[in-house]
C-alpha cells in the first residue's frame, strides 16, 4: 500500500473475530498437547475507510489465505476502492486439559473476548449519524444506481456505474487502456475495437474466410495468411510443388492434388521370353532419378530381387530365370528417394517343345491322337480340342506315358466335323509351348425315319438330322410295281413331302446324307396312301327349320356317304346318302339353333376324312311394332316378343336427316322408351332380335316428335316506343316463329319471325303502357306451346342537356323538357373523385345553377324525370370548373446555364405544370413539370442572358392563367486556363473566352511570400506572359471574367517555374539529381509514369547515394516470418524496419531500359561490410519473382550468386529445391535454393545454425547480423556530376540496432 500525498481521514471501524473451524493440524504437535478434531483461529481485521475525494490512493496488497488457499476477505469487500484493510490471523491447536499450555491458552481467549466486547461498545458509540456526516442524504440517493452502506459511509454502486454518488456510467473493463470512456461508452483508439477496446481489429475482417478471435484471425480449414485471404493447398504441396490460390503446381515428375506422388511408369510390356530370360520394356521418362525393377516367381514374394535401372535406359533383360516359370515383374519410378505406384507384368519363361503329333483313327464321334514325348521332364499334358470354326474348347488331362509316345482317344465328337487339337506340356503350374494339329470325324447317317401326314397322293417323310456338316440329304421311294424316284433335300431340312403318289399304295422309302463324294448309311421306312374324302361342303337355303347340304363327290370307288348333324345342345342325328348323290336336305330343325354338319365316304370299314361345316337356323322377327307416348324428345316403342331363344333385341331409330342410333333391349322386354330425340323430327324405327352374330328380320315403323316451345322469353331494351323480345330458340326444325303482343286496352298485333332468329323488336308501342306478349313456333299446321311475358314501355327523358356560365365553383345546366306527364326532374352531379350530390327541380323548369363546386374538377351531371317510382333515362354531360393559376413565382440559385424557379402549387387537380422561358431575341422553350412538384431547374441556358419565365397549370386541354417573372443567368468563367512555355523565370498563360458577353478579365497570381498581384485585361485577350519569376517556384494563378459589376466564377491553375531535371523521377538517383541530396522518404514514379507514384526511402549518403532501400533490419521489433502475400505487397515502416515488396521490386527492375545494381550493407557493433552486384532484377509473379543478380564486388563475400536464378519462397509458398520448406526451417522469406548462404530476412538475433540473419561468407551460419540494409540504384551511377546542386534538408536517416 502506498500513499501519494497527505490527508486526514476518519477511522471507519475495527473488526475482530474468533473462528472455530475443524481442519487437519498445520504444524508438528507436542506430545500430549494435540487435539485432532479442533483448532482455534484468532482473526483480527482492521478496516479504515478513506473518502474517495481524499488525496490518498490505496494500492492492492495480496490477501491473506486460509488453509485451503481461499481468501479471508469477506464477500463484497473486493470491489471497494478506498479502504485500508489490516489482517492479523493466529491459529492455535486446542490443547488437552493436561497440557502445560492449557492455562495460557485460556488466558489468551479471555483477553480476545474482552477485546471483542470493547469493539462492540465502540461500534455502538460510533453510529452512522455520528461517523458519517451527510449519510442521510446519500442513503436517499446514490443516484438511483446503488445502495448506501453505513459501514463504509459510502455508496455501493450497481454494475455499470461509478462515482461517489454512482452518478457516472462506467465503461466495460475501463476500455482496457485502449480508449476513452464517454457517457459509459468506449471510444477506442485505433486499431482497437469492441465494447471494451480489448483487442485490435483483425486485418480485412479475416476476408470472410475466418473468425476474429481477440484480434487474431482463426482461419477456416482451407485458408491461410494473417487475414485468411489466401487459399491453402492440400498438404502444402508436400514440398514438391508450389501453391497458388489453393492449387498445387507440382514439380516435373510429381503428381496428385498435394504433389505427394511420383508419376508412375507407363507401358510396361514383355518383348521376348526364352527358357531362362525375360526381355521387358517401358516408356522412357526424363523426370525420374532412376527406375526400380523387381521380379519374383509367382507365389514366392519372399524371393523378390530388385534392380536399379539408370533413367537413360528403358529396356532390360532379366537373366538367370527358371524354364517354364511364371514371374511377377514390377516397375517403379523413383524421384527424390520417393517411389511411384508400381506397374505390374505377369510373364512366363518358355518350356521345352513337345515332339510331333498326329491322328491315328477317325470315326463318326471320335479321334485317336498320338504324339512324341519331349526330352525334358513333363508332369502331364493338357489336351484341348474344339471345332475348327467354333469358339467352344474342351480340355482333358493326359498322363505322360512311359513309352516314347503318348496317346489319347477323343470321344463324344460331332460327326463330319474338323477339329483343332492342341497338346500342351505341363510342369507344376506352368505351361509349355503347345503343338497344334487338325482331325476330321466321319459323317453320321439319318435316324428315326418316319412317314406321317399321309394323304391320298402325298406322304411326309421326316428324320433326325445328322450332326455332321453335309451338303444335302437324298430320299428315294419305290412303289410296289418297282417304280423308283429320288429327290435331294437341303442339308438344313429334316423332312420332305413325297408327291404324285397313288392312293391306297404302299411305298418303300430310303434316306441318307452326302458330303462331296462321301455318303452316310441309309435309313428306310414304308408309306401307305389314304382314300380321298368329300370336298367343298356347303349349306344353303337355310330357313327356320331346314338346311340344304351339298358337296363335291369323291373320285374313289365307295359304298355310300354318311351325313351327321349335331345341335348346339348336343342332339345328334346321322343319315346315309347314296354314293351317286352329292346333296341332301336336313329337316325338323329348331329355329335359331346352330348345327355342326359332317360328311364322309365309306368303303367297307375304311372311311375318308370328314368334311364339316356349321349352319345356324334363322331367328323369327318381332311382330306388331307400334309407337305411342310421343313427346318433344321421347317415344315409347313396343312389339310382340319372338319365339326363338335370343340374346337381346336391337332398336334402331334414324332421324329424317340420317342420324342413326341403336340401343339394346333385354330379351325379356318387349318395349322401350327412346330418349334424347330431337323435337319436331320424324324418326324411322327398326326392331330385330339377336343371338350371337345372328339377327332376325327387322320390323319397322315411323313417328314424328312434338315441336318444342320457345323458352326463357324476356323483354329488354325497352324504350318509350319499342321493346326487344328474345327467347331461346327451339330445337325442332320449324317454318317460323309467331309473336303476338296485346296492349292493356285490348289492341292486338301478330308478327311472324324467321326461324333462324330468336329475338325481334316490337315497334310503334305507346309510352308507359304494359303489353302482354306471346311467342310460339310453327311447322306446317303444327304449333308448339306458347311462351308468355309482360313489358311496360318507358317514359321519355330530357334532351339536349348543356352546361354554360362555368366558373371555378359554379355551373349552369339546361335541357329540353320531356313530353310525358311527370312529378319532377332530378339533377345529380358527381366530381371526378366520386363526391356526389342530388337536387330536385320543379317539373315546369328546364335549367338550374350548380353551386359549391371545387376548382379544376370535372363534374359528371345527370338529369332525369320522375313519376312515382318510375324514372326516365338519364341525360348526362360533363362540366369542368376552371383551374386556378400558380402564385408567388420566384427564381433562385441562378448559375451560368441553370435557373431554379418555384411557385405556390394550385389547388385544382391537374395533369402537369408548363414552364416557358423566352430570350430577349424571342427564342422560346417549354418544359412540363410533374403536378406534385412546385419547382424546377431550367437547364441549357445561355450565360449572362435575361429570360422571361411563365408558369401555368394544365389538365387535359385546359389551362390556367399564366404567372410570369424574369431572371438573369450568371457569366460563365473562362475555359482551359493552362501554362505553357514555362522557363526558370517565367511562362505564358492561355485560356478560352466564356460564352457570355463580357467587358474583360481579371488575372491574379500569388508570390511565395503571400503577396498577390492583379492584372486587368480586355475582353479580346486570351493569353498573358509573366516574367521575372523565381526559379523552381509554384505560383497559384486565378482568372475571372466580368461585365459591369458582375463577375464569373474563378478558374485557377499553378504555374511552376523550371527547377527539377526529372519532373517524375523513376528512382532515387533522379530524385538526387533534382537537388534532393538528403536521405529520407520521397515519391518516385515507376518507369517515370505520373499515374504510378510510389513512396520509397532514398539513401543519399552511401557510396554517392541515389539508392532505393528495399529492406532494413536494425531492431528486431518487426517479425519477418510472413506469408507470401505480405512479401508480395510489402510490410513495415520505411523509416524503421521494413520490406518494400516483391511486386514493387519487379515493377522497378523490369520493363525499363535502366539496369539496376544491388548493394547489401552489413554492420555489427564495431564492424561493417558490403556486397555489390552489378545487375539486379526480380521477375514477375508468374515466375514466382525469380532473382537475377550479376557480378559481385565488395568486402562481405559473395552470398547472392548461390541464390541467382531461384524463385522466392515463404513458409506458405515453397518454391525451393530442398526436401523441406526452407522458409519454414529458416524463419524467413527469401530466394532460397537448397536453402541459403544469405538469410537477411531470418529470425532476428537467432544464433541457431542457418536460422538467424545470416551472410555466410562474412559471419557464417551461426551469427545473426544486427544491421542489414538492401538497396538498388542504376548501374554505374555517380553523384559527382551533380555535386554543385543545392542540398535540401529532409529528416535524416538514423541507423540503430
Amino acid at each position: 500500500m502506498g500513499l501519494q500525498g497527505m490527508s486526514s481521514f476518519p477511522l471507519g471501524f475495527l473488526l475482530g473475530s474468533v473462528f472455530l473451524v475443524a481442519s487437519a493440524p498445520a504444524m508438528p504437535e507436542s506430545q500430549g498437547c494435540s487435539n485432532k478434531e479442533q483448532q482455534v483461529t484468532v482473526s483480527h481485521t482492521y478496516k479504515i475507510d478513506v473518502p474517495k475525494s481524499a488525496l490518498v490512493q490505496v494500492e492492492t496488497d495480496p490477501q491473506a489465505l486460509s488453509d485451503d488457499g481461499t481468501s479471508l476477505l469477506a464477500l463484497g469487500e473486493a470491489g471497494e476502492e478506498q479502504n485500508f484493510i489490516f489482517r492479523h490471523n493466529i491459529r492455535l491447536q486446542t490443547p488437552q486439559r493436561d497440557c502445560d499450555l492449557a492455562d495460557s491458552v485460556q488466558d489468551l481467549l479471555a483477553r480476545v473476548k474482552k477485546l471483542e466486547e470493547e469493539m462492540a461498545e465502540m461500534k455502538e458509540q460510533c453510529s452512522v449519524q455520528r461517523c458519517c456526516p451527510g449519510a442521510a442524504d446519500l442513503s436517499r440517493h446514490c443516484s438511483g444506481h446503488g445502495t448506501f452502506s453505513p459501514d463504509t459511509c459510502s455508496c455501493h454502486c450497481e454494475q455499470g456505474w461509478e462515482g461517489a454518488d454512482c452518478e457516472l456510467p462506467a465503461c466495460p473493463g475501463a476500455c482496457s487502456g485502449h480508449g476513452r470512456c464517454v457517457d459509459g461508452l468506449c471510444l477506442c483508439d485505433d486499431p482497437y475495437v469492441g465494447p471494451d477496446c480489448a483487442y485490435p481489429a483483425c486485418p480485412q475482417d479475416c476476408s470472410g474466410h475466418g473468425v476474429c478471435v481477440r484480434g487474431v484471425c482463426q482461419c477456416h480449414e482451407h485458408f491461410t495468411s494473417e487475414d485468411c485471404s489466401e487459399q491453402r493447398c492440400p498438404g502444402d504441396c508436400s514440398g514438391h510443388g508450389f501453391c497458388d490460390t489453393g492449387e498445387c503446381y507440382c514439380e516435373l515428375g510429381f503428381t496428385g492434388p498435394d504433389c505427394s506422388q511420383v508419376v508412375p511408369p507407363q507401358g510396361l510390356q514383355l518383348l521376348k521370353s526364352t527358357e531362362n530370360s525375360l526381355l521387358v520394356s517401358w516408356e522412357p521418362s526424363s523426370d525420374v532419378d532412376h527406375y526400380l525393377l523387381s521380379y519374383y516367381p509367382l507365389g514366392k514374394e519372399l524371393s523378390v530381387k530388385q534392380i536399379q535401372v539408370p533413367k537413360e535406359e528403358h529396356i532390360y533383360e532379366i537373366p538367370g530365370l527358371l524354364p517354364g516359370t511364371k514371374y511377377i515383374v514390377t516397375l517403379r519410378n523413383v524421384k527424390k528417394d520417393i517411389s511411384s505406384s508400381p506397374q505390374h507384368l505377369l510373364a512366363t519363361t518358355d518350356l521345352a517343345v513337345v515332339g510331333t503329333a498326329w491322328v491315328t483313327e477317325e470315326t463318326e464321334n471320335s479321334l485317336d491322337v498320338e504324339w512324341e514325348n519331349p526330352p525334358t521332364q513333363v508332369d502331364y499334358y493338357k489336351l484341348r480340342y474344339g471345332p475348327l470354326t467354333g469358339q467352344e474348347v474342351a480340355e482333358v488331362t493326359v498322363p505322360r506315358s512311359s513309352d516314347p509316345k503318348s496317346r489319347y482317344d477323343i470321344t463324344g465328337l460331332q460327326p463330319g466335323t474338323e477339329y483343332k487339337i492342341t497338346v500342351v506340356p505341363i510342369r507344376g503350374d506352368l505351361e509349355g509351348k503347345p503343338i497344334l494339329l487338325n482331325g476330321r470325324t466321319e459323317i453320321d447317317g439319318p435316324r428315326n425315319v418316319v412317314t406321317d401326314q399321309v394323304t391320298e397322293d402325298t406322304a411326309v417323310v421326316s428324320w433326325d438330322p445328322v450332326k455332321a456338316d453335309i451338303d444335302k440329304y437324298v430320299v428315294r421311294y419305290i412303289s410296289p410295281e418297282g417304280e423308283t424316284k429320288e429327290t435331294a433335300v437341303p442339308k438344313h431340312q429334316s423332312s420332305t413331302v413325297l408327291t404324285g403318289l397313288k392312293p391306297g399304295e404302299a411305298y418303300q422309302v430310303y434316306v441318307w446324307a452326302e458330303r462331296g463324294n462321301q455318303g452316310s448309311k441309309k435309313a428306310d421306312t414304308k408309306a401307305l396312301t389314304e382314300i380321298d374324302g368329300p370336298a367343298n361342303l356347303v349349306t344353303d337355303r337355310v330357313t327356320e327349320n331346314t338346311i340344304t347340304v351339298s358337296w363335291d363327290p369323291v373320285q374313289a370307288a365307295i359304298d355310300r356317304y354318311v351325313v351327321n348333324y349335331t345341335s348346339a345342345d348336343g342332339e345328334t342325328r346321322e343319315v346315309p346318302v347314296a354314293k351317286e348323290q352329292s346333296s341332301t336336305v336336313l329337316k325338323g330343325l329348331r329355329p335359331g339353333v346352330e348345327y355342326k354338319v359332317y360328311v364322309w365316304a365309306q368303303k367297307g370299314d375304311r372311311e375318308s376324312k370328314k368334311a364339316d361345316t356349321k349352319a345356324p337356323t334363322d331367328i323369327d322377327s318381332p311382330q306388331n311394332l307400334v309407337t305411342d307416348h310421343v313427346t318433344e324428345n321421347t317415344v315409347t316403342v313396343s312389339w310382340d316378343p319372338v319365339q326363338a331363344a335370343i340374346d337381346r333385341y336391337i332398336v334402331s331409330y334414324t332421324s329424317a336427316d340420317g342420324e342413326t342410333r341403336e340401343v339394346p333391349v333385354g330379351k325379356e322386354k318387349s318395349s322401350t322408351i327412346l330418349t334424347g330425340l330431337r323435337p319436331g323430327m320424324e324418326y324411322a324405327f327398326h326392331v330385330w332380335a339377336q343371338k350371337g352374330t345372328q339377327e332376325s328380320r327387322k320390323a319397322d315403323t315411323k313417328a314424328p316428335t312434338d315441336i318444342d316451345s320457345p323458352k326463357n322469353l324476356v323483354t329488354d331494351q325497352v324504350t318509350e316506343y319499342t321493346a326487344t323480345v328474345s327467347w331461346d330458340p327451339v330445337e325442332a326444325d320449324i317454318d317460323r316463329y309467331v309473336v303476338r303482343y296485346t296492349s292493356a286496352d285490348g289492341e292486338t298485333k301478330e308478327v311472324p319471325v324467321r326461324k333462324e332468329k330468336s329475338s325481334t323488336v316490337l315497334k310503334g308501342l305507346k309510352p308507359g303502357v304494359e303489353y302482354m306478349i306471346d311467342v310460339w313456333a310453327q311447322k306446317g299446321a303444327r304449333e308448339s306451346r306458347k311462351a308468355s311475358t309482360k313489358a311496360p314501355t318507358d317514359i321519355d327523358s330530357p334532351k339536349n342537356l348543356v352546361t354554360n356560365q362555368v366558373t371555378e365553383n359554379t355551373a349552369t345546366i339546361s335541357w329540353d323538357p320531356v313530353q310525358a306527364d311527370i312529378d319532377r326532374y332530378m339533377v345529380r352531379y358527381t366530381s371526378a373523385d366520386g363526391e356526389t350530390r342530388e337536387v330536385p327541380v320543379r317539373k315546369e323548369k328546364s335549367s338550374t345553377v350548380l353551386t359549391g363546386l371545387r376548382p379544376g374538377v370535372e363534374y359528371t351531371v345527370h338529369v332525369w324525370a320522375q313519376r312515382g317510382a318510375r324514372e326516365s333515362k338519364k341525360a348526362d354531360t360533363k362540366a369542368p370548373t376552371e383551374i386556378d393559376s400558380p402564385k408567388n413565382l420566384v427564381t433562385n440559385r441562378v448559375t451560368e446555364n441553370t435557373i431554379t424557379i418555384s411557385w405556390d402549387p394550385v389547388r385544382a387537380t391537374i395533369d402537369r405544370y408548363m414552364v416557358r422561358y423566352t430570350l430577349a431575341d424571342g427564342e422560346t422553350r417549354e418544359v412540363p413539370v410533374g403536378k406534385e412538384r412546385s419547382s424546377t431547374v431550367l437547364t441549357g441556358l445561355k450565360p449572362g442572358v435575361e429570360y422571361t419565365i411563365q408558369v401555368w397549370a394544365q389538365k387535359g386541354a385546359r389551362e390556367s392563367k399564366k404567372a410570369n417573372t424574369k431572371a438573369l443567368t450568371e457569366i460563365d468563367p473562362p475555359k482551359n486556363l493552362r501554362p505553357f512555355g514555362v522557363t526558370h523565370s517565367g511562362g505564358v498563360l492561355t485560356w478560352m473566352p466564356p460564352s457570355a458577353q463580357i467587358d474583360g478579365y481579371i488575372l491574379t497570381y500569388q508570390f511565395p511570400n503571400g503577396s498577390v498581384k492583379e492584372v486587368q485585361l480586355r475582353r479580346g485577350d486570351q493569353r498573358l506572359e509573366l516574367q521575372g519569376l523565381e526559379q523552381g517556384t509554384t505560383y497559384p494563378v486565378s482568372l475571372v471574367a466580368f461585365k459591369g459589376d458582375r463577375r464569373s466564377r474563378s478558374v485557377s491553375t499553378p504555374l511552376s517555374t523550371v527547377d527539377a531535371r526529372f519532373p517524375h523521377p523513376s528512382d532515387c538517383s533522379q530524385v538526387q539529381q533534382n537537388s534532393n541530396a538528403a536521405s529520407g522518404l520521397y515519391t518516385i514514379y515507376i518507369n517515370g509514369d505520373a499515374s504510378r507514384p510510389l513512396e520509397v526511402y532514398c539513401d543519399m549518403d552511401t557510396d554517392g547515394g541515389g539508392w532505393i532501400v528495399f529492406q532494413r533490419r536494425n531492431t528486431g521489433q518487426l517479425d519477418f516470418f510472413k506469408r507470401w502475400r505480405s512479401y508480395v505487397e510489402g510490410f513495415g515502416d520505411p523509416m524503421k524496419e521494413f520490406w518494400l515488396g516483391l511486386e514493387k521490386l519487379h515493377n522497378l527492375t523490369t520493363g525499363t531500359p535502366t539496369r539496376y545494381e544491388v548493394r547489401v550493407d552489413l554492420q555489427t557493433v564495431n564492424e561493417s561490410a558490403y556486397a555489390v552486384y552489378d545487375f539486379f532484377q526480380v521477375a514477375s509473379s508468374k515466375e514466382r519473382y525469380k532473382l537475377t543478380v550479376g557480378k559481385y564486388r565488395g568486402t562481405a563475400g559473395d552470398a547472392l550468386t548461390y541464390h541467382n536464378g531461384w524463385k522466392f519462397t515463404t513458409f506458405d509458398r515453397d518454391n525451393d529445391i530442398a526436401l523441406s520448406n526452407c522458409a519454414l526451417t529458416h524463419h524467413g522469406g527469401w530466394w532460397y535454393k537448397n536453402c541459403h548462404l544469405a538469410n537477411p530476412n531470418g529470425k532476428y538475433g537467432e544464433t541457431k545454425h542457418s536460422e538467424g540473419v545470416n551472410w555466410e561468407p562474412w559471419k557464417g551460419h551461426e551469427f545473426s547480423i544486427p544491421y542489414v540494409e538492401l538497396k538498388i540504384r542504376p548501374h554505374g551511377y555517380s553523384r559527382g556530376r551533380f555535386s554543385g546542386r543545392k542540398k535540401r534538408t529532409l529528416t535524416g536517416k538514423t541507423r540503430a540496432f
